[in-house]
């Protein structure tokens, strides 16, 4: 299960190293692939994309000098988290998404 201090942290990094490419909350400008749609294979492969540069080729690259294994795995999380809300909102079961997790008590 993951606590809210992990997607906290995932957040925080979230926004120091993939904002500025990926978009504000997770919400790509349009260049960048929006990661609240990412493939069941990039899920896969997200820690080798981030920390390996496995997509390097691409213009992705390796940001194993500034994170952690564990911190990748933190942003993965608050991503996923951030998919999740957008879509319960566009099924109609949310009435607006949760942006942050900062200030969000554990449960």
């Amino acid at each position: 299960n993951v606590s809210v201090e992990q997607i906290r942290n995932g957040e925080s990094n979230y926004n120091q190293y993939c904002a500025v490419c990926h978009g504000f909350i997770v919400k790509s400008a349009g260049g960048i692939p929006d990661l609240r749609k990412m493939s069941a294979g990039v899920h896969d492969a997200f820690n080798q994309i981030v920390l390996e540069g496995l997509l390097a080729s691409n213009g992705m690259a390796s940001f194993s000098d500034v994170l952690t294994e564990q911190e990748v795995e933190n942003i993965h999380h608050y991503v996923k988290a951030r998919a999740h809300e957008d879509r319960e909102v566009a099924l109609g079961n949310m009435e607006a998404p949760q942006y942050t997790w900062f200030g969000v008590e554990e449960e």
